[in-house]
């Protein structure tokens, strides 16, 4: 424990042994394990074992804070690009809306059409009826008729014989 009662972690970086709090154990175990590796893979670099500790500490921040930019660029992509899709789901779901909307629209002149026919069609029926109640009120008095001149000529020819 250190003076403030946080716990301690011991790790090592480029072959030494510094103690570090402020996290969790595993947490600080990566991040030391990362900037070992990237001083293990600057070490590999011509030259590098040549410069003053000073420019090797400059050049592994730029290495990492390179890393970071990178980072943060594929970050923002992928922002953008959750962007444009979110923006296209808002246009393909406002597409469908307006797609449920003709339909219903579509079906309501439908339901409207449909009940038209049928009133056409009822009045078409009694119409028929009309007509032919009327034609048959008109054969029954062509047939009164009929059989009333036929009457009337068989009085006449009874009444000359």
């Amino acid at each position: 424990m250190n003076m403030e009662g946080k716990r301690e972690l011991s790790v090592v970086i480029d072959g030494k042994v510094y103690r570090l709090s402020g996290g969790s154990d595993s947490y600080l175990q990566k991040l030391a394990s990362y900037v070992d590796g990237k001083i293990s893979e600057l070490k590999t670099q011509a030259g590098y074992n040549k410069l003053s500790t000073e420019y090797r500490d400059i050049l592994l921040a730029l290495t990492i804070a390179e890393e970071v930019f990178k980072l943060k660029e594929e970050i923002e992509v992928f922002n953008q690009d959750s962007r444009d899709r979110e923006q296209e789901l808002y246009e393909l779901k406002q597409e469908v809306v307006d797609k449920k909307l003709q339909i219903d629209t579509a079906n309501k002149l439908v339901e409207d059409y449909k009940t038209k026919v049928n009133e056409l069609q009822k009045r078409i029926s009694r119409s028929r009826c009309n007509l032919y109640g009327r034609r048959e009120i008109w054969c029954q008095s062509l047939r009164t008729e009929f059989f009333q001149r036929r009457y009337d000529r068989g009085i006449a020819n009874c009444a000359f014989s």
